[in-house]
């Protein structure tokens, strides 16, 4: 909808199913696998749900919940990694952790 061009040009460049959104598009002609396509349109939707937040008054709330959240998710990675790392040959970005 967005772009301005003609529906049947769309049609032609996205699929018959574009109307539907993004995760519709044919991906054999737009070179865009599904789970790309899945990947845009979750991270849209969830940065306009950010923004809704934000105008409700909630951004402070959520974003140090988020805060915490990421550096719970953050360690709990690290952790996992650090301790399977004897397994592995050294790597040039070693000396950075």
């Amino acid at each position: 909808y967005q772009s301005g061009f003609e529906n049947h040009l769309k049609e032609q460049w996205l699929g018959e199913h574009f109307k539907r959104g993004v995760t519709h598009c044919d991906e054999n002609k737009t070179h865009v696998p599904l789970i790309r396509a899945k990947f845009r349109a979750e991270h849209l939707a969830l940065e306009h749900l950010m923004v809704i937040l934000l105008a409700a008054g909630k951004g402070k709330t959520v974003l140090q919940e988020m805060m915490h959240q990421f550096g719970d998710a953050r360690n709990a990675q690290r952790r996992i990694l650090f301790d399977n790392m004897a397994d592995v040959p050294d790597f040039p970005e070693q000396n950075q952790l």
